[in-house]
């Protein structure tokens, strides 16, 4: 019995050692300035939103799902404005993250100044500005030493952003 228990022991131990390893890990190639090389995005392609609305509001009648998806089509295409609108602007921007886990982000010209740490075992990056309170969560999918890949959920997307760590 009691070698079983110092069997789990170590494997408990050893389990958690390597996920810190890997936190830590992360969070050191995260240190750096990251400009955006490609932004993507990664919501679902308007034509199959509108299409799956298109199927449901034909039953409703002829001139009532006409009307409806129209408005959905308007509602898509502001989205889409809004979030083209937030893709020239992060591909203008650029991210600062200090091993002292400040961070600075330069969007428009406008530095904004906050904190920033890792979350859910490494990945998810959570930098927030105190004097806002706003936060900003990115998943990390992959990061070495010169470039990382990070989500970014907007209320219009889902953004794939590409980076590359300056020197």
């Amino acid at each position: 019995m009691n070698r079983l228990i110092s069997s789990l022991s170590i494997i408990l131990i050893t389990v958690l050692f390597f996920s810190c390893v890997t936190t830590s890990s992360r969070t050191k190639q995260l240190v750096g300035k990251w400009k955006p090389v490609k932004i993507e995005n990664a919501s679902v392609p308007a034509n199959k939103t509108v299409l799956a609305g298109k199927r449901v509001q034909d039953s409703l009648g002829a001139s009532q799902g006409q009307v409806k998806q129209d408005s959905a089509i308007t509602a898509l295409s502001i989205a889409e404005k809004r979030l083209d609108h937030l893709i020239q602007t992060e591909m203008r921007s650029s991210m600062q993250l200090n091993a002292d886990k400040t961070a600075e982000m330069t969007f428009r010209g406008k530095t904004v100044k906050g904190t920033w740490k890792m979350k859910k075992k490494g990945t998810i990056l959570s930098a927030k500005n105190p004097d806002t309170g706003r936060s900003l969560e990115l998943e990390v999918v992959k990061v070495n030493d010169t470039s990382a890949v990070m989500y970014e959920k907007t209320k219009d997307g889902k953004l794939r952003i590409t980076y590359h760590k300056e020197k």
